[in-house]
């Protein structure tokens, strides 16, 4: 009587197969054989094992996303206290490469995230700074003469990335009058060269009728224009 009550639960009826139903119909309905207990213990068996196996990735599903949960729950908490978050992968590699760096050169050595190294000073273009930045924002970063040292140790966190601000400040970038460098201010010499390489060919722009007068440009609320994409667009 409890096997055929499950031919009419919702719930069970989701979890086990039609060709078990089946057999617990023809089992409820006529004369009990040997043969019959024997293979509808069995198919009970592969069932089970199966629901187990459900809900095995269920949990680790409800894992994983109690995981995100937690770390979304940081990102608002530091959102609403003003503080930059990051993820967990990126804190630990930051840790990690100053404490090799450290040990190499026998004196501290500091690897900053570059996103903690400069402000933006005009609230108006914040949006459009974080925008182009993309996630270099979130790449490491050293002083320049330690930063071939820092991208050999760096092998092991293929995830995260390392700017070399050597060679950017070995190409001597310079910024456009005018250009979205001109909102940000960064305090280390080698973190403005950086932004000065990365902003400093993008056009402040108010409209997006200015957006096409220029090469590249981007305006407040981050419309952005490249003539060089235009170009192979319309190609």
């Amino acid at each position: 009587q409890r096997l055929k009550g499950w031919e009419s639960d919702e719930i069970v009826a989701d979890y086990i197969s039609n060709r078990l139903l089946n057999k617990i119909g023809a089992f409820c309905t006529g004369p009990v054989t040997q043969k019959q207990c024997l293979e509808l213990r069995s198919r009970l068996e592969e069932e089970r094992q199966n629901i187990e196996e459900e809900y095995e990735t269920y949990h680790e599903q409800e894992r994983q996303l109690s995981k995100e949960l937690k770390e979304k729950q940081k990102l608002l908490d530091d959102m609403k206290n003003n503080r930059k978050s990051y993820p967990e992968i990126l804190t630990k590699a930051r840790t990690a490469l100053e404490q090799k760096l450290t040990a190499l050169y026998g004196r501290t050595v500091k690897v900053w995230i570059f996103a903690d190294l400069f402000d933006v000073e005009e609230e108006e273009w914040k949006n459009a700074v974080e925008g182009r930045l993309g996630r270099l924002k979130l790449s490491l970063i050293t002083e320049p003469n330690v930063a071939a040292a820092a991208f050999r140790e760096m092998r092991q966190f293929e995830e995260v990335d390392l700017i070399n601000s050597e060679a950017v400040t070995k190409s001597d970038p310079t910024a456009e009058e005018g250009s979205l460098y001109e909102t940000v201010r960064a305090g280390e010499p080698f973190a403005d060269s950086c932004l000065k390489r990365y902003l400093g060919r993008i056009m402040k722009c108010r409209t997006v009728e200015e957006l096409r007068t220029v090469k590249d440009g981007v305006t407040p609320d981050c419309y952005s224009y490249s003539n060089f994409i235009f170009r192979h667009l319309k190609k």
